[in-house]
Parts: structure tokens; sequence; C-alpha cells
């Protein structure tokens, strides 16, 4: 072989080696998109945040919580949340506190699902759930933590029953009547979960549930004047199983 030739192939081996070395391999690209990546930020210093692809996701403020109207403003504005949930509803309630107005939440417009358990609320509070477009999922109490001032009513059903996507509705105490059950299946007959307890539910109750919410799966409601002639009107509920009917007179 031509020494010419010998020289040729040993600088294009040469050049192919440094080449080699300094090309970044799948790792180290991989490596470096990932250490340019910003990381992500809570939005404010509170509450536990879930992200996806560094956009919040959802969002949990346990008991003792504090928020303020702006952490409120800021919140707000953070318009790829899902989920949000503020202190934790049910029996062994564990109420946040609010210090600002809530109407401000209504801006956020990919919220499917709610949880509300926030000491001193009332029925002006929960104005931003009708402006919610996606809302499947509501639950709060409706006691407010605060025994000496007035529990959620009635006037509440107004914003509730404009939620027309909303599926589940869990109210955990509250003072209701049968006008709140009246309007709110007037205004969600495609409720699919329901669970609601307040001692001045009468049968007509029943009756206007069976009546209106046909594609209701699951049902637990307490009231101290239920009877057997009021249950009776749930057997209508093709996809209804196993209600569950609290009221002192059917253990009688």
């Amino acid at each position: 072989m031509p020494r010419s030739t010998i020289k040729l192939i040993l600088l294009l081996g040469i050049s192919h080696a440094i080449l080699s070395q300094n090309a970044p391999t799948q790792t180290n690209r991989s490596q470096t998109k990932h250490s340019q990546s910003p990381i992500a930020q809570p939005p404010i210093g509170k509450g536990e945040w879930k992200y996806d692809e560094d956009t919040p996701q959802s969002v949990v403020f346990v008991y003792g919580t504090t928020l303020n109207q702006d952490d409120l403003n800021i919140l707000s504005q953070c318009k790829t949340l899902k989920n949000l949930t503020m202190g934790f509803a049910g029996i062994d309630s564990e109420y946040v506190s609010v210090d600002g107005e809530l109407s401000s939440l209504g801006r956020l417009k990919h919220l499917k699902e709610v949880h509300l358990c926030i000491k001193g609320m009332q029925d002006k509070d929960l104005r931003f759930i009708a402006e919610l477009t996606k809302i499947k999922t509501l639950e709060f109490n409706a006691d407010n933590g605060h025994s000496d001032s007035p529990i959620c009513t009635d006037r509440c059903v107004e914003f509730l029953s404009a939620a027309k996507t909303l599926r589940s509705l869990t109210i955990h105490d509250g003072k209701f009547t049968d006008q709140f059950v009246d309007q709110l299946t007037k205004g969600l007959p495609r409720l699919e979960h329901l669970t609601l307890n307040s001692a001045d539910f009468t049968d007509e109750s029943l009756r206007m549930i069976a009546s209106r919410c046909k594609q209701l799966r699951t049902l637990s409601i307490a009231s101290d004047h239920f009877t057997s002639e009021g249950v009776d009107h749930l057997k209508r509920l093709a996809h209804l199983s196993k209600p569950r009917i609290h009221s002192p007179e059917l253990k009688r």
C-alpha cells in the first residue's frame, strides 16, 4: 500500500476518534437537558403541591394553615390546577383558616375536584363553585367550625345547582330543608353520588331525589323525619345500590 494512502487512513482515524470523544452521548444529552429544566417552585410557600411537567396539578392545605387574600390571589393564577383541598372534611374535621374572599378561585377553570373544610365558611363563600365549568366532585363541611355562627343554609344551593358538570356532591352537616333538595335536584339531575344530612329533611326530599336524579348510583342521607314510605320512593332508581338512609323513625 502506498505510503500516502496509509497516512490518509491514519489521519481519518484520528479525526473520528476526536469527534467521538467530543460528541455528547444520549445519556449526556439527556442529563444536560434535565439539568437545564427549571425546578418547579410552589407558587406560595404553603400547601403540598403536585406537578406535571413543572405545572401545578393539585394542592392540599392541611389543618392549621391560614390563607390570606394575597395567597388566594396567587392561587387563583394557577390555571392548570385540577384538584384543590383545603382541610379535611368529614367526621374528624380538620379546618383551615381563610382570611379573604374565595371568589377569585372561580378563575381556576380546570378544577375537577374540590374539598373544603374552612372555619367560618358561609353560603357566599361557595359562589365560585358556579364558575367552575369542569368540576366533577365537590365535598365541604357546612357546619363551618364555629359553634356560635350560622352554618351553610339553603341559600348556597343557588351556586351548587349552577355547576352543571357536577357528578359527586358530599355535604357534611348543614341547616337545609326540602327547598334545598328541590332546587338541587332540578339543577343537577345528572348527579351520580350524593351525601347529605340535615335534621329538617322530610320524605318529600327522598321523593324529589328519586323522581329527578335517575343516574344516581350511591346515596347517603340523614334526617330526623324519614319514614319507610319515603324510602320506598328510592326503589324506582335503577342504578342505585344499597342506599344508606338514616333516621330515628326508621329504627322504630
